[in-house]
């Protein structure tokens, strides 16, 4: 028992403190779980710590609504990488592969190659191709592209021709229409796997 309950040390070792822990360095453990229902981060608070004459730390926590006082809880891996993070606006980023069983979106939006700011053709998993005049296929070349892929076509010029996709193979895929066109038929793709 110490500083008149305030902090409560009990024959097997647990620690009870009576209000905020303030840790300058690592805190190291193998499971973090709730006194109540919820665990909750806030990501949103500035956290001040001040130091008197004598050297003693004191501890102050202020609300702020400014965005620059917001932080982003970063998950490490392997050399230190953020391999996700998750900011005060609700935003999660992940690094590697994103699995669930169900997935509920009010927007998706396909990025042909997160990170980098020119995709590579080879690459992407989206794009737009032509299919020129008096030609009856055009092969497109992506590594996003297995055998089992799903592959979507939208045309974006006017055409009576029906593009289909008529193979796919690991690498890349061919669109073709049964009649040549008299001009180039622009066209967008999406590979789904």
């Amino acid at each position: 028992d110490f500083m008149d309950g305030s902090m409560v040390i009990d024959e097997k070792g647990n620690v009870t403190i009576a209000q905020d822990l303030l840790v300058q360095g690592a805190v190291h453990t193998t499971t973090l779980s709730p006194l109540s229902d919820d665990l909750t981060i806030n990501l949103s608070r500035t956290q001040i710590t001040a130091t008197d004459s004598a050297g003693d730390v004191s501890y102050q926590e202020e609300a702020t609504g400014s965005a620059s006082s917001f932080g982003k809880l970063l998950v490490k891996g392997i050399d230190g990488q953020t391999v996700a993070s998750f900011d005060s606006a609700g935003g999660a980023t992940v690094s590697g592969t994103l699995s669930a069983k169900d997935l509920l979106t009010q927007k998706l939006s396909v990025v042909r190659d997160f990170g980098t700011e020119e995709p590579t053709e080879n690459t992407a998993s989206v794009g737009e191709s032509i299919l020129p005049r008096g030609k009856l296929s055009v092969m497109i070349p992506t590594s996003q592209v297995t055998g089992n892929s799903l592959i979507f076509i939208t045309p974006t010029t006017p055409t009576d021709n029906i593009l289909s996709v008529t193979e796919t193979q690991d690498g890349l895929f061919t669109v073709s229409v049964t009649t040549p066109s008299l001009t180039d038929i622009t066209f967008n793709w999406w590979v789904i796997n």
